[in-house]
């Protein structure tokens, strides 16, 4: 009997979730076993076509062809088939069966093979997140289909063939086949491969010899691969399928039913057939590859024989892992550890989700990771049902602490009610779906937007969190550095953080010190410079610092000046030709006896005027202008706003004054209900610079009304400053005694973001009622 299997196109949106062109793989195995059944196979895979070439191109609609089309397929390959089996993977749904290439690619392949019976299989083996459908209703809704296998289908395919082969007996446990004119099922449960071991490898040799990983290469090139992109030969395998666990989420079709191979048949068959394919990188498709740790460790023995890299693309058991496997994956070749905390709740872990994971044993595999040197990643998810904001921060503050402490990358999605899941019963139960799940792109359903509306959050407060954490993680992974150059300052404002003067007393470090510091954190990464001070155009070797910063590659080179010393026209194009490009000046008010009152220096004023003027005249990158919002420009805020938009080339900077160092003392900190007058009385206009608020909180600019008439930047926590004394701090714990948490913190959307509630006044300690409102 003449088989044909047939991988059909997928059209995949702007956004798609997991290995697309891995999807084959069900299909491979499928045609291997029914090789070794006897059957005359021929496999049609338009992912791996016989000509060695991927197509993959804009179909419109903001959608994307992935695939040869369906006649140029069908050319390949000899007519003449006794049975077409088509492949349903995850990405040509048959829950969205019209916005597939099945239809299309049925109908050419029928018309090329006639009489041959179509059967629509999954050829599900595991390892990407299966949607249930409803067989039936798939079948109903084409003529051309025959047949419809869910699921693992090396079994029950072959009885359906031997069945279709002698015309005679009962249809296998499972299959749905057309009766009076409409789908029925026939009685009994499919069957499932207990001992894997007996599985032949898959057919690779069937799309092309020897080249299905340099196909993989090109598919990792055009960003097919997530977290895959250097263009080497990558081979997908699986060690198990299923797995013994039962997540309160998860989309698994083998639930409860994990099977493995033997450590014997994963070194002498899977790998050898891996080393004569050419493959360089082994990507594991296992549901749960250390389910069974014993076995686990023998697999890590066999590669550690090789000479592959390999990932885990689902990632790991935590609580399964010893700190002793963790090194030997390191040996071994590993790529890199993922692992699934999914909440940083213990009480969502324990009672929402039933995970069945102790979150201490995230951090004992984080800690193992690290001294092992393994890059590391951390899966996690928002937005159960019944979570509270609560919960929610406890998780993106567990996600990013993990991060900080462990560099353990956080991959952050929201909890996706798929169809089929104890999450998607519980949502249809409370009536908490904002809309079908099976009517969207796959990966809009898990990163794009939450698709629950639960009992304490929306699918608008999730995005705010999502939004929060993004800052958040950006904040982390700035590539930016601010150099403290000398705490000396020739302006004595009476709202300065440090208080510091001019005066002997005060640190200029080196050059060389400075260089150093340069240096360091070059090699940790930084790209972007920001010097400061104190007033950074006091020290004599300013433009030395700048040029050094310049040799070593930084890429953007600003200074936060008060701008005086660029009133000598000389003096500013020399900054410029070191290699400064922005410049940041600090104009506390544009009425010039206010600001000279509030740097205490006659004539400050003029100067930093002309020093503007100067920077605009010289050609800096940009040209970005301070101001703060003290209670002592209250009144004269938006002229100085107004001013300073007609000034600047960059942003205008409304610093909120926080309460410390000479403005506790100077009690420059305005009360919300001041500062809120002030900030609305500014003129918004739609041209010219943006106007960025720093340091006040989102809630008080959210119930004002303030959110879209200015841009919003919080405190740069995780920005790395180092101090002319040559101490490197996180920025958030040097502003940190000017904040205060409330009790409306916990549940905010930018909780993780956001320090809390700016102090007003001097505080021997943050007790509640002393903030701003």
């Amino acid at each position: 009997m003449k088989v044909l299997l047939v991988h059909p196109p997928l059209l995949l949106g702007a956004y798609f979730a997991n290995y697309p062109s891995f999807s084959d793989m069900g299909m491979l195995y499928l045609a291997a076993f029914l090789r070794e059944k006897g059957f005359d196979v021929f496999v049609a895979d338009s992912l791996c076509p016989g000509d060695g070439k991927i197509s993959y191109k804009e179909s419109g609609n903001g959608r994307f062809l992935l695939g040869t089309e369906p006649a140029k397929l069908s050319a390949m390959i000899p007519a003449g088939a006794d049975a077409i089996l088509m492949s349903a993977p995850l990405y040509a749904s048959p829950r969205r069966y019209h916005s597939t290439m099945l239809k299309e690619t049925i109908s050419v392949f029928r018309k090329a093979n006639p009489g041959a019976p179509v059967i629509i299989a999954d050829m599900y083996i595991g390892g990407i997140d299966y949607l249930p459908y409803d067989p039936k209703a798939l079948l109903d809704s084409n003529a051309e289909i025959d047949f419809v296998i869910q699921g693992e289908a090396e079994l029950t395919t072959t009885a359906l063939l031997e069945r279709l082969q002698s015309g005679k007996g009962a249809f296998p446990g499972g299959v749905v086949y057309r009766a009076n004119h409409c789908g029925t099922m026939s009685p009994g449960r499919q069957m499932l491969i207990e001992d894997l071991d007996t599985l032949p490898l898959p057919a690779f040799d069937l799309v092309g010899d020897g080249h299905y990983p340099k196909m993989q290469a090109m598919a990792a090139g055009m960003d097919l691969i997530h977290e895959h992109t250097e263009q080497v030969e990558y081979l997908p395998v699986m060690s198990s399928r299923g797995c013994p666990f039962e997540c309160f989420f998860c989309a698994g079709a083998f639930k409860g039913n994990f099977r493995s191979h033997s450590p014997e048949y994963f070194e002498n068959k899977i790998l050898a057939q891996a080393e004569s394919l050419g493959a360089k990188v082994l990507l594991f498709m296992d549901d749960c590859a250390n389910a069974d740790p014993r076995r686990f460790d023998k697999l890590i023995q066999a590669l550690m024989k090789k000479n592959f890299s390999f990932d885990f693309m689902n990632g790991l058991r935590a609580d399964l892992l010893s700190e002793e496997t963790i090194h030997e994956l390191k040996k071994a070749g590993a790529i890199k550890l993922t692992m699934s905390a999914e909440s940083g709740d213990q009480a969502v872990l324990d009672k929402m989700i039933q995970k069945r994971l102790e979150l201490a044993r995230i951090d004992k595999a984080l800690e193992a990771g690290n001294k092992a040197g393994l890059r590391q990643q951390v899966h996690y998810m928002i937005g159960f049902p019944f979570e509270t904001p609560a919960q929610v921060n406890r998780t993106l503050s567990f996600a990013l602490d993990r991060m900080r402490r462990f560099k353990a990358e956080p991959l952050v999605q929201f909890a996706t009610p798929v169809p089929g899941t104890r999450l998607h019963a519980e949502c249809k139960d409370n009536d908490f779906l904002e809309t079908d799940p099976s009517s969207l792109d796959l990966l809009g359903i898990f990163e794009k937007r939450s698709i629950i509306n639960g009992k304490y959050l929306s699918p608008n407060d999730l995005s705010l969190f999502m939004k929060s954490f993004k800052e958040a993680m950006a904040g982390i992974t700035d590539d930016s550095v601010m150099v403290e150059i000398t705490t000396a300052c020739n302006n004595a404002c009476l709202f300065c953080s440090a208080g510091s003067t001019l005066s002997r007393s005060n640190i200029f470090p080196s050059l060389k010190e400075v260089t150093l510091w340069l240096k360091e954190s070059f090699g940790n990464g930084k790209r972007r410079l920001e010097l400061d001070g104190g007033e950074p155009t006091l020290h004599p070797k300013l433009f030395e610092i700048i040029r050094a910063a310049k040799d070593l590659g930084y890429e953007s080179i600003a200074m936060v000046t008060n701008g005086r010393r660029l009133a000598y026209q000389s003096y500013t194009a020399k900054l410029l030709d070191s290699g400064l490009d922005q410049v940041l000046i600090s104009v506390p008010s544009a009425i010039p006896k206010e600001h000279d009152r509030i740097t205490m220096v006659r004539d400050s004023f003029r100067q930093t005027g002309m020093g503007i003027e100067n920077a605009l005249a010289t050609g800096f990158q940009s040209v970005s202008i301070n101001t703060v919002l003290s209670s002592y420009t209250l009144s004269t805020l938006a002229m100085t706003v107004n001013w300073a938009c007609k000034m600047a080339t960059g942003s205008v900077n409304i610093q909120y004054c926080l309460s410390i160092g000479r403005a506790a003392s100077n009690k420059m900190t305005p009360k919300w209900k001041d500062a809120e007058k002030a900030l609305k009385q500014i003129s918004i206009r739609p041209e010219g610079p943006d106007l960025v608020l720093q340091n006040i909180p989102y809630c008080l600019l959210r119930d004002s009304g303030l959110t879209d008439s200015f841009a919003m930047e919080r405190v740069k926590q995780d920005r790395v400053r180092r101090t002319a004394s040559g101490r490197l701090l996180r920025f958030g714990d040097l502003v940190q005694k000017g904040f205060m948490r409330i009790d409306r913190c916990s549940s905010c959307p930018f909780y993780i973001t956001c320090p809390g509630m700016p102090v007003a006044g001097t505080l021997k300690s943050h007790e509640q009622g002393r903030g701003i409102i």
